[in-house]
């Protein structure tokens, strides 16, 4: 069983599942990078511009008691579900196993969990010189070798993890996104390959050939497999495995559900929108087998 946050631990459950993985990254200054929201929420201060001429009101108000204006209205769940890590979660090295006693494992609280190893986001971002960086989200792709990796949706890009051994994870590198940094990036995986969609106007659907992991033994900059630029910004993207379609949801190209056939995983095929719903902000696509007759 795997178990995937955009906040990232490598942790294993005890007693009963002995190879449970959590990975978790956290903010390496969360006072530079956020301020407090008036409901308690933490939003990067540079991310968003309150126009009042947007077409969207949060459910939240600003310093002056106006309703904050948004472009779309997944960034008020961005907003108002962010949480800061704590201070004392901050700039940590690699951590040995720790063992959860007094409902502590480290520094961590836990509850029949063994922390394995942290892995700070310092090291995601030190390795590429870039800084201030938070996590949206987080995936995981085991190799026909078996071996496990974590991919992380970062402010500039999908950082990749070989967490095949907990308790030494090895970071690989980083896919930067295609154009501008996102606070917001969803990645999902599907025949070998990684499709990754953000927030930025002119990200559209990015495909990594995640074979390209193998056999790397330091932190590298990747690029991009192919790039589909039919659209720009997507809040969230879902695969349906047994079909090969891919459903991109809240784009600028189509609120709703943005069909891909990818059963060519390099060559995207687009299948049609759905969007008389209006916004979509996730989805999960599958094929329900009824048991009843027809």
């Amino acid at each position: 069983m795997r178990l995937f946050y955009s906040w990232v631990y490598v942790a294993s459950a005890i007693p009963s599942i002995t190879a449970e993985t959590l990975v978790r990254f956290l903010s390496e200054d969360p006072e530079a990078d956020s301020e407090a929201g008036p409901q308690g929420g933490y939003a990067p201060m540079t991310e968003y511009e309150y126009d009042p001429d947007s077409e969207y009101a949060c459910d939240m108000v600003d310093e002056d008691g106006n309703a904050v204006m948004v472009d779309n209205p997944c960034m008020c769940y961005n907003m108002r579900d962010r949480q800061a890590p704590l201070q004392s979660e901050a700039n940590f090295e690699v951590q040995d196993v720790k063992s959860c006693v007094g409902n502590m494992a480290g520094n961590f609280p836990c509850n029949d969990m063994t922390l394995q190893s942290h892995v700070p986001l310092t090291v995601l971002n030190g390795a590429h010189g870039s800084s201030g960086d938070e996590c949206a989200d987080i995936w995981g792709w085991t190799s026909d070798e078996g071996k496990e990796y974590a991919l992380i949706c970062t402010t500039s890009g999908v950082a990749f993890v070989d967490i095949s051994t907990p308790a030494d994870p090895f970071y690989l590198g980083k896919l930067p996104v295609h154009n501008a940094k996102s606070s917001w990036c969803d990645v999902k995986t599907y025949a070998d390959h990684a499709f990754i969609v953000t927030e930025n106007s002119s990200q559209g659907l990015q495909v990594f050939n995640l074979n390209l992991l193998k056999g790397v033994e330091e932190p590298t900059t990747f690029s991009e497999t192919a790039h589909v630029n039919y659209f720009g910004n997507a809040h969230n993207i879902a695969i349906n495995e047994d079909t090969g379609y891919a459903y991109i949801v809240g784009s600028d190209k189509c609120f709703g559900l943005l069909m891909y056939d990818i059963s060519s995983p390099l060559n995207p095929t687009l299948a049609g929108c759905f969007d008389s719903d209006g916004y979509t902000h996730d989805v999960q696509c599958v094929m329900y087998n009824s048991p009843d007759n027809a």
